[in-house]
């Protein structure tokens, strides 16, 4: 199977650099759509948030955050008190800043690997502002609560022990910081830029992926269910 899956990904790839280079003005206007969409829609709403929570995590600022949060969300979700919080901003930040947010947690040692797994299956999905302002939908909310539902009976339904964040705990935090200002500032820069430069180039590979599929498949059902198969692209 995994020599099948292996052989299927090199031909897709053979065949849609061979397409690309035989279809250079087509593949160029896809690629310029794309870059339109990353810097009028993703860019305003994205970025500043990953750049200001990344540097409130690598400040400390986090854990004040989740010290007030845990009285609500660790009982209601069975979620430490950092989990919460995570959990809490993710409503507003949504994938990928929360997915962004949650690894960097597990790198600055706030969460385990199991805590990062549980966080990743009930925080996937999109912020409310990115499907309000950057979608054009008149059912703005309506998507967006079907997003969170499941998200919210998942995480609900979920048991884990917890204990409650001491307030000497959280000041701690703040005083001894992982890092200074300018470093975190720094840091939280070029990780979130690095994020689109992958986002960029994942969205740019899928759409040459999906155009090129119009050329040898013309039924438009099946062309629909692999689009939606591609939908990152979208």
């Amino acid at each position: 199977m995994k020599k099948a899956n292996y052989y299927f990904t090199l031909f897709l790839v053979l065949f849609t650099t061979i397409f690309s280079f035989m279809n250079m003005f087509q593949i160029v206007k896809v690629s310029t759509n794309v870059i339109q969409i990353v810097l009028s829609n993703l860019l305003p709403s994205l970025l500043p948030f990953m750049i200001l929570i990344s540097l409130c995590l690598s400040l400390g600022l986090f854990q004040l955050f989740s010290y007030f949060i845990q009285f609500l969300f660790s009982p209601l979700f069975h979620l430490t008190p950092h989990m919460s919080s995570l959990y809490f901003v993710s409503f507003f930040c949504g994938y990928p800043t929360n997915a962004k947010i949650i690894k960097e947690s597990y790198e600055l040692g706030y969460i385990n690997i199991d805590q990062l797994q549980h966080l990743l299956s009930i925080a996937s999905f999109s912020s409310l502002s990115f499907v309000s302002l950057s979608l054009p939908l008149d059912k703005a909310l309506l998507i967006y609560l079907c997003h969170i539902i499941p998200s919210l009976i998942k995480a609900i339904i979920h048991k884990e022990d917890y204990q409650f964040l001491s307030f000497s705990e959280t000041l701690y935090s703040l005083k001894n910081p992982h890092m200074t200002f300018v470093q975190a500032l720094k840091q939280s820069i070029m990780s979130s830029l690095t994020a689109f430069i992958f986002i960029l180039g994942y969205m740019l590979v899928f759409q040459f992926v999906g155009y090129s599929l119009h050329s040898i498949i013309q039924n438009e059902f099946i062309l629909a269910v692999i689009q939606g198969f591609l939908e990152f692209s979208s």
